[in-house]
């Protein structure tokens, strides 16, 4: 798991490329996201219904997870060099909303 077969780019490589990344686009697209949903939120739902939702919180992909990813047979071939990796890998941003019912996911759905 941890070189690929192609050796299209190494982990040095690899690890430059996050480094850079993740501290230009990741978390600046990280905080607009949960910036935007929190706005939403509040502009759409009631302050009873806001009170409903228990967390909002996010992560930016680790690296050591995103390597591994990278090193999945399904994106090997997809992946000639680095900068094709946020157009492969869809989840290197993700936020998770919870709610304090499972019905409360209606509300915040609609």
């Amino acid at each position: 798991m941890g070189d690929r077969n192609d050796k299209a780019f190494g982990y040095a490589e690899f690890g430059k490329w996050y480094d850079d990344h993740r501290v230009a686009t990741l978390e600046p697209a990280l905080d607009r996201a949960m910036d935007a949903l929190q706005h939403e939120l509040d502009d759409s739902l009631s302050d009873r219904d806001l009170a409903r939702i228990r967390s909002i919180s996010g992560r930016v992909k680790s690296k050591r997870r995103t390597w591994r990813k990278v090193n999945q047979q399904r994106y090997r071939e997809q992946l000639v060099t680095v900068d094709a990796i946020p157009q492969i890998i869809d989840d290197l941003v993700g936020i998770r909303l919870t709610c304090t019912n499972l019905r409360d996911l209606e509300m915040v759905q609609a």
